[in-house]
């Protein structure tokens, strides 16, 4: 699941077919997906992923290099910010070369010729379209990371002034003078430590 401003997800793949192979079998892959793609290039494809329960769309970049090599990034692209994937964008990467590789198994690729029937994980399921569930969804996100950075601003308050107030469904929680500065600094490292974790899972990506 990826984090961030957009989140994203990347991988490259090698195929030891000719660059005008791949971008055949590319487009007959965006085509059965159901995804809008332009090409600003000959060897690059830019594809539109509809909104989703998960998601509000995303965009999937694929790039063909002359050694045979399909780097796809796929990072949200919607009307509205979103923070968190939900693993979708890893989803989007895996299908496309699910369907890559299953196309060129099926035999020699030509341009003239009837493409393969995909695999059925590479289209989006139709109930996931549906603009209601996105909405829920996209509602029930956004009041998660406020929740989030309630508790945050909570645990800073705590920390600077030795008194930790904690919101639940039930009684709430109210910490005073050290143990207040205990528990804020505890949440705080965990807030750190998933950004770290995420920092650096993003420069991993990138350098790869």
């Amino acid at each position: 699941m990826a984090f961030g401003f957009s989140p994203r997800f990347s991988e490259s793949r090698t195929f030891w077919i000719s660059p005008d192979e791949l971008r055949t079998v590319v487009k007959s892959v965006l085509e059965k997906a159901g995804w809008s793609y332009q090409m600003p290039s000959d060897d690059e494809f830019v594809a539109r992923i509809p909104m989703s329960g998960w998601s509000w769309g995303e965009e999937l970049r694929a790039r063909i290099s002359p050694e045979g090599m399909i780097q796809v990034v796929s990072k949200c692209h919607g009307y509205r910010p979103q923070i968190i994937d939900f693993g979708k964008n890893r989803t989007n990467v895996e299908l496309f070369f699910a369907a890559v590789q299953h196309a060129i198994a099926q035999g020699p690729v030509s341009g003239s010729a009837t493409e393969p029937e995909p695999i059925t994980q590479a289209k989006q399921p139709l109930p996931n379209k549906s603009p209601v569930g996105a909405i829920f969804i996209g509602c029930a996100v956004t009041l998660f990371l406020l929740g989030l950075l309630m508790y945050l601003l909570f645990a800073v308050i705590g920390l600077l002034t030795g008194t930790l107030y904690i919101p639940g469904r039930g009684p709430d929680v109210t910490f005073h003078g050290i143990w207040a500065r205990i528990v804020s600094g505890l949440i705080l490292l965990g807030f750190a430590w998933v950004l770290v974790l995420v920092f650096r899972n993003k420069s991993r990506k990138r350098l790869e």
